[in-house]
């Protein structure tokens, strides 16, 4: 007996729907992408218990016909391509033909869809087809999917919350909006409407509604293009980082994707701007020839392969660094303006405009009592500092040796120590601090209650108030003297970004981490002479004055004997 058989027709389904249908948020993009590629203008898109009890996407697109609709759940039944030279050549975002018929497999789904000369229901029950039955609706398509893994409790298992899974189809739809400017998208949760783009090609205005004014106005536009790509959209300018690359969206010729290759060219070009672990926020539109694109490499159409890659990168490195270097050199000008500093900034400055500038820092001045384990022979070094390099380094000589310390470095531990120190002081006193409400994504706000009881164990709480925005409840009394808005963003993506439990080590490694990083001296930042000697002063106060948190050097010496060698001193 042969041991090579041919699968039934319903366990191939089972199959392709493990490959394209893994979560509801994968049904909502199948679904979504239909829509599009039927030209609707208005698609609506209403969910239940994140997806596991209901999902109906509903269009004004095309439609279907009655003999369309008989075929749309057969596997590899599909209106995009009908040759093989088509693939070259793809301008739809499906193709496959796998999706409704993966979907039919593990769910309860019912399409209903007139052409305008017809309207017709279909329901595909575990992958049971019924008869085609007359239904009325207006032209346009409706797609409702229930029960979804009702007859797999086996996927069920490999979930996460109904929040979790809640915020990846709201970031999903977002991300959906932002790449088809010209379609009004609604959507719903449990009977909420919590999003509703314009759809009136206003990118900017959509970024606004998304993440807000406080991350708007840091955002930059960038528009650059060669032979081969145009890319348009904005990027983050320096000031602002997240810390994982969910906030990195790169759409060719509109159709989602993950490269990453490109992605690392967005790293790469932020890497003298960011802070190790840290990554913008970009939206970025890549329009080419499609016959430079392959996506037909798996299943959920997310991979793509590009001809002609590492030309594309490098636009988009130098296009990267070209905004970055622009609004930096702005910045610097206008800074020494403000300050009216000429190369010997304390000759100029007076004790209390230093003050003045400097408050977060002199807040951060450690005090001896918050010292431990400090050995004698570090205190007794007494440098002598000289000045300041390139706004990144502090200079010094000591005995025979001459010090370079980075004053990021250099603050971030002594920040580290004494918030390790407080954090680990027994019922650490709390306050309600008066900061306006934070506008924050959906996602966060869909996970208030997990978020809320992560950072239970560094006392920070959060409320949701009206549309997109969240109020500080309570904080740590010793956290309010950083930049508190900046740290409570790094929390909020830290813990959105994990969908496992997070213990308390981890939570406060998390904290000391941001913590240390959001409170410290920058680079390219003009310091007075008098807070560089205070910042060496407090750095050899530190248990470990010579790394940073994470692991980097604070400060390179170099001996008499080193430098005479190379000056030619034998």
């Amino acid at each position: 007996m042969s041991k090579i058989k041919v699968l039934d027709k319903h366990l191939q389904n089972l199959i392709a729907a493990g490959e394209v249908v893994d979560r509801p948020s994968s049904i909502v993009k199948e679904l979504i992408e239909n829509s599009i590629d039927a030209k609707a203008k208005h698609i609506i898109v209403k969910i239940k218990n994140g997806g596991l009890d209901e999902i109906v996407v509903s269009d004004n697109g095309e439609g279907m016909s009655k003999d369309d609709l008989a075929l749309a759940f057969l596997a590899h039944s599909t209106s995009k391509i009908t040759q093989a030279h088509d693939l070259n050549h793809l301008t739809s975002l499906g193709f496959r033909g796998e999706a409704l018929a993966a979907i039919g497999a593990v769910s309860n789904c019912e399409i209903i869809s007139s052409d305008s000369h017809g309207s017709y229901i279909i329901t595909n029950k575990f992958g049971k087809i019924s008869k085609i039955e007359a239904q009325s609706r207006n032209k346009g398509t409706t797609v409702s999917v229930k029960e979804l893994f009702y007859q797999s409790p086996a996927r069920l298992k490999f979930l996460k919350s109904v929040d979790y899974e809640t915020a990846l189809i709201s970031d999903l739809i977002q991300k959906f909006a932002l790449s088809n400017l010209d379609i009004n998208f609604q959507y719903s949760s449990n009977d909420r409407v919590v999003f509703n783009s314009p759809g009136n090609n206003d990118l900017a205005e959509l970024l606004f509604n998304i993440y807000g004014s406080n991350i708007y106005q840091r955002l930059r536009k960038l528009e650059i293009s060669n032979y081969d790509f145009i890319i348009k959209g904005y990027i983050s300018d320096s000031h602002y980082s997240r810390s994982n690359k969910t906030g990195i969206n790169i759409f060719i010729n509109n159709r989602l994707v993950a490269a990453n290759s490109l992605i690392k060219a967005i790293t790469t070009a932020y890497s003298d701007y960011l802070a190790k672990g840290k990554y913008p926020l970009v939206i970025l539109k890549v329009e080419t020839d499609p016959q430079l694109t392959d996506v037909n490499i798996s299943p959920t159409k997310w991979q793509i392969r590009i001809s002609k890659e590492k030309n594309l990168n490098d636009l988009l490195i130098s296009g990267i660094k070209g905004v970055l270097k622009t609004q930096s050199e702005a910045q610097l000008i206008s800074t020494i303006n403000s300050l009216e500093v000429n190369e010997y900034p304390v000759t100029n400055i007076k004790k209390e405009e230093v003050k003045q500038e400097k408050v977060v820092y002199q807040q951060l001045q450690l005090n001896q009592t918050d010292i431990v384990g400090i050995e004698p022979s570090t205190l007794e070094l007494k440098p002598e500092v000289i000045g300041q390099a390139f706004g990144k380094y502090i200079i010094a000589s000591c005995l025979d040796e001459l010090w370079l310390i980075d004053q990021h470095a250099a603050q971030e531990r002594c920040n580290y120590e004494k918030f390790r120190q407080a954090m680990l002081k027994e019922n650490p006193p709390v306050q309600i601090i008066n900061l306006p409400p934070l506008e924050v994504s959906l996602s966060h706000i869909q996970r208030l209650k997990e978020i809320n009881e992560k950072l239970a164990a560094i006392n920070i709480q959060f409320e949701e108030y009206g549309v997109n925005k969240l109020l500080v409840r309570s904080i740590p009394l010793w956290i309010s003297q950083i930049d508190v808005e900046a740290f409570l963003f790094d929390m909020l993506e830290y813990c959105c970004n994990s969908d496992k439990e997070i213990d308390i080590t981890e939570i406060r490694k998390a904290t000391l981490a941001s913590l240390a990083c959001h409170s410290s001296i920058k680079f390219n930042e003009i310091l007075d002479i008098n807070l560089q000697k205070a910042l060496v002063n407090d750095l050899l106060k530190c248990e470990n004055p010579y790394h940073c948190p994470h692991g980097r050097p604070t400060i390179v010496k170099l001996s008499d004997k080193q430098l005479a060698k190379e000056f030619e001193r034998g």
